[in-house]
């Protein structure tokens, strides 16, 4: 028993899963599997790149501007992983190394914690057409289902006119009763203007492909903060669970949560076997 403890104890050790980050990859690696970048000082000028890093800019004043040096992800630390460092060390650029047009530099405050909707809000590109379903009881559960666009849509203005995310969004909430405001702020269907309006200009800043968008403040206010940003459909049902899905042994209980936001999932129906269907 002492030698299987031991056993257990070694395998379960720390130094056994922990991981951090390569600063040429970007890559999460077993710490075992990683050594200092200082080691290789001599070796990073591979790494310099033209067209694949830009300086953060906090102002349309200050000029666009590159950053100096190798490419390397300095949110890493001082480290490397093996198969970079054996790259390098042969003179070669690592397969997957930022250099080779995969940098994506610190994400901003900004652009972090944005809900479903407000990415809808700040996207380019309309690739999808989403179904929101949720439904409310003791418990709230929702599940979107994105539908591929036979016409992919590249916007010029951000965010995008009121109708046309009415195009592409559906809500549908069932349950024993009416979604309440309490409902649409648990099931993140409202939109923070100012959020969506700082992220966009931070996008228009410092995104490549958003340098010739025109944000629209008229645009963006026609979206209530106090309301979901596409009409609800509500329809009546006594339980968030599908009859054809429950087991014998089920506890019959309703999925979801009770408090704090609710988190759902996606999914995606594309490709030419929907089609021909």
């Amino acid at each position: 028993m002492a030698l299987v403890i031991d056993k257990w104890c070694k395998s379960s050790s720390p130094v056994n899963f922990e991981e951090a980050g390569c600063a040429v990859c970007g890559q999460l690696t077993l710490c075992t599997d990683l050594s200092a970048l200082k080691n290789m000082k001599n070796y990073l000028h591979v790494l310099e790149a033209q067209s694949v890093t830009r300086a953060f800019r906090s102002s349309p004043d200050e000029s666009i501007s590159e950053i100096e040096g190798p490419v390397l992800d300095k949110s890493a630390g001082d480290n490397i992983c093996n198969n970079c460092r054996s790259s390098l060390r042969a003179g070669n650029v690592p397969k997957l190394a930022l250099c080779r047009g995969l940098w994506l530099g610190v994400i901003p405050d900004e652009l972090k914690g944005l809900k479903f909707y407000e990415k809808m809000l700040i996207a380019r590109v309309r690739h999808t057409k989403c179904f929101k379903g949720s439904t409310n009881y003791s418990k709230l559960v929702s599940n979107v289902i994105a539908f591929e666009n036979p016409i992919p849509k590249i916007y010029d203005t951000l965010p995008p006119p009121k109708e046309e995310i009415e195009e592409v969004l559906a809500v549908m909430f069932s349950g024993s009763t009416k979604p309440t405001q309490d409902d649409y702020a648990h099931a993140l269907l409202l939109v923070r203007r100012n959020v969506v309006a700082k992220a966009l200009q931070i996008l228009i800043l410092n995104h490549f492909d958003y340098n010739d968008v025109v944000f629209s403040s008229a645009n963006l206010e026609s979206y209530a903060e106090d309301a979901p940003i596409v009409s609800v459909e509500y329809f009546q049902k006594g339980s968030n669970r599908n009859a054809e899905g429950i087991s014998v042994h089920d506890d019959l209980n309703d999925d979801g949560t009770e408090e704090g936001d609710c988190v759902f999932t996606v999914h995606g129906i594309v490709g030419p076997s929907i089609k021909n269907k």
